[in-house]
C-alpha cells in the first residue's frame, strides 16, 4: 500500500512552490537581476539545455505560449510531458490511491531524457538556420 505523505511536509512543499511560481509571476527574469544567470553562458557565450528557462517559465505563466516557446522550445515541451506526471505523483502523495499512467513508464526513461537534452544543446548552438531559432 502507498504511504500518504506528512501534512506538514506537503504544505512546506506547497508553500514553496507558491512562492516560486507568484515570483515568477510576477517578477520578469528579463527585468530583474535577482535572478540567477548562467555560469556556462557566462563563460562560454553558447546556450546550454536550460537558457531562457526562466524567461520561458515567466511567459508560460503570464499565458504567452509562443513567446515561451521563442525563449526554450524544450521547456515548454517538457512541461507539457512532466507536469500530468508531477501532478500524478503528487496525487500518489496525498492520497492512499495510486495514480499511474503507463506513457510515462516507458517514456521518462533517464537515458532518453538526457539523449534529448544533449542533442537539444548541440542543435541550439549550430549558428545556421534553422538551428538559430532554438538559441535563446
Amino acid at each position: 500500500m502507498n504511504q500518504v505523505i506528512n501534512k506538514p511536509i506537503f504544505y512546506v512543499i506547497a508553500g514553496v512552490s507558491t512562492l516560486i511560481l507568484l515570483t515568477y509571476f510576477f517578477f520578469d527574469p528579463e527585468l530583474f537581476s535577482f535572478f540567477p544567470s548562467c555560469p556556462f553562458h557566462q563563460l562560454s557565450g553558447l546556450d546550454c539545455p536550460g537558457c531562457g528557462s526562466q524567461r520561458a517559465f515567466h511567459s508560460l505563466l503570464q499565458g504567452e505560449i509562443l513567446k515561451a516557446a521563442d525563449y526554450n522550445l524544450l521547456f515548454v515541451l517538457s512541461v507539457i510531458i512532466f507536469v500530468p506526471y508531477g501532478i500524478c505523483q503528487l496525487v500518489s502523495l496525498v492520497t492512499p490511491q495510486k495514480i499511474s499512467l503507463e506513457v510515462f513508464n516507458t517514456f521518462l526513461n533517464p537515458k532518453l531524457i538526457f539523449s534529448i537534452c544533449l542533442i537539444f544543446w548541440i542543435l541550439r548552438n549550430i549558428p545556421i538556420k534553422p538551428f538559430t531559432y532554438l538559441a535563446a
